[in-house]
């Protein structure tokens, strides 16, 4: 079901994640990065913070909110072989290794590169959206529904004020680190901590972004790329786009563009652009066909190995992570 607002409010949430991320620490929050250098090897303290951060924003919503969690990574398909278990096993390597070769995902290509208008991430995007639709065509795994799926479905009193105060508290976590951080300017151990404290925070309201916006939900994002069939079709990451990335852009050339450095850091760790190859494509392409199958990129898995740790779940994960191993 469509749901203008909820998704709306999670692309700020997600919006102010990466932005102040980058505004602080001088990165992109990348999350299929993040994952996987971790798990193989670099345990960088921000790693660590930015993933602790995914994992407490969705064990409180478990706690606080259960409704906005779904239970598990199944989807439809016309194509037995593709569902239950193995379906997940091969969605997870394909966008592992696709975000492996395309070095990103939707976080760090669509929200973070499309906001910087870096050609490569513009190229990246088309290519994962063009594969993503056709594999969700040919393999049916979009959802069905006998009402229409672009029908609004609007928050509650209750929710909205919930949504508020859920964007109020970020926006105030975020302008409390950097004042500490103007006002430590010097000292370097405590910038230290300061940008640990940031890596947590944009973890933890990232993972919130991705819960209230529905992109946890499988069926939400294959229902968006089930273009040629209107009935079926939920606009909802129109909302994110909407949200996230052009709020995003906004930041970037306002704000982050014309300083020398991050607020917490010395240098940007940002990539400084690349030309177009075939590795990026192909990559793109690979990513988009997993993508597709499944309807789950990586900071999406990680909020539901947390909060709903089953099989499929876990498989999923654990084939992303040896697809991009393998890459």
């Amino acid at each position: 079901m469509f749901t203008p607002i909820h998704s709306f409010v999670g692309g700020l949430l997600l919006f102010s994640s990466v932005s102040n991320f980058e505004l602080l620490n001088g990165r992109v929050l990348g999350c299929s990065g993040i994952l996987r250098e971790y798990v193989w090897g670099d345990h960088a303290p921000w790693r660590a913070a930015s993933l602790l951060g995914m994992a407490v924003g969705t064990l409180a919503t478990k706690l606080l909110a259960p409704s906005y969690l779904q239970s598990a990574l199944t989807v439809p398909t016309t194509i037995p072989l593709l569902g239950g278990l193995t379906g997940a096993l091969l969605a997870g390597a394909l966008v592992g290794a696709g975000t492996k070769l395309a070095n990103g995902c939707t976080s760090g290509h669509m929200l973070c590169g499309l906001a910087r208008l870096s050609p490569r991430s513009i190229a990246a995007t088309v290519a994962l959206f063009a594969s993503s639709i056709a594999t969700t065509y040919f393999v049916g795994s979009a959802p069905s529904s006998s009402t229409p799926l672009y029908q609004p479905l609007w928050p509650t009193p209750a929710e909205q004020r919930a949504l508020i105060g859920l964007y109020a508290l970020a926006v105030i976590t975020f302008q409390s680190i950097r004042a500490v951080g103007a006002a430590y300017k010097a000292s370097e151990p405590t910038k230290a901590v300061l940008r640990n404290v940031a890596s947590f925070a944009s973890g933890l309201f990232f993972s919130l972004g991705l819960i209230v916006s529905g992109m946890v939900h499988p069926t939400k994002t294959l229902g968006f790329l089930n273009i040629t069939d209107l009935h079926n079709w939920d606009p909802s990451l129109m909302m994110i786009v909407l949200g996230g990335v052009l709020p995003n852009a906004i930041h970037y050339f306002r704000t982050i563009k014309s300083l020398k450095a991050p607020i917490l850091d010395s240098k940007w760790w940002t990539s400084q652009g690349g030309a177009i190859d075939v590795k990026l494509v192909v990559g793109a392409l690979i990513f988009g066909v997993g993508w597709g199958l499944r309807g789950v990129c990586p900071g999406p898995a990680v909020v539901q190995a947390v909060g709903n740790a089953g099989v499929e779940t876990l498989g999923f994960v654990a084939a992303f992570l040896l697809g991009s191993k393998l890459v």
